[in-house]
């Protein structure tokens, strides 16, 4: 009879946090506090949203920032970041390399943090950011500039970087 009590209560929750999750995605809207854009699946952790949808929920926050070339996930120091490169929209040859923490829940889905990191070539070609010193730094030479190094700002924020939007473009 216990038995019988477990398998009925599993799956109501079940089914509880299934109905959430489609009434969600049914509003027609990507929120990314709400709404994953990681999850574990079949033990790897893989984008849940298109890069489509996740590139204009940024690029309504990253102003200056335009073309959102590359996406990607790392794992540092026990969290997982959403990276994005972009470029610098007044001086195109400019990078910018954007991290956003990501926050997980028990069921191995991982959320938009407030939390972000953006590294802005001034000048660079490719900026990439090192966790352990937490210091941005130029991959490339100074763009025009062969033998020169270039140099990357670091900018730090605790404001969300990805807002809410729908999810299929007007």
């Amino acid at each position: 009879m216990k038995q019988v009590c477990f398998l009925i209560l599993g799956l109501l929750g079940f089914l509880t946090v299934n109905a959430q999750t489609t009434t969600s995605q049914e509003d027609g809207y990507f929120d990314p506090v709400r709404d994953p854009i990681l999850s574990t699946i079949n033990g790897k952790v893989r984008f849940v949203q298109s890069e489509e949808v996740i590139a204009r929920a940024a690029d309504l926050r990253l102003g200056k920032l335009s073309t959102v070339e590359t996406f990607d996930k790392v794992f540092l120091n026990g969290h997982w970041y959403f990276t994005c490169e972009c470029r610098f929209a007044p001086e195109p040859d400019q990078a910018a390399k954007v991290y956003l923490r990501l926050k997980g829940d028990e069921n191995g889905n991982y959320y938009a943090d407030s939390r972000w990191v953006a590294c802005i070539g001034a000048p660079c070609g490719s900026c990439d950011w090192d966790i352990n010193t937490n210091d941005c730094f130029c991959k490339t030479d100074r763009p025009g500039e062969p033998g020169e190094p270039g140099a990357c700002n670091q900018i730090w924020s605790t404001d969300p970087l990805l807002k809410k939007i729908k999810i299929k473009p007007n």
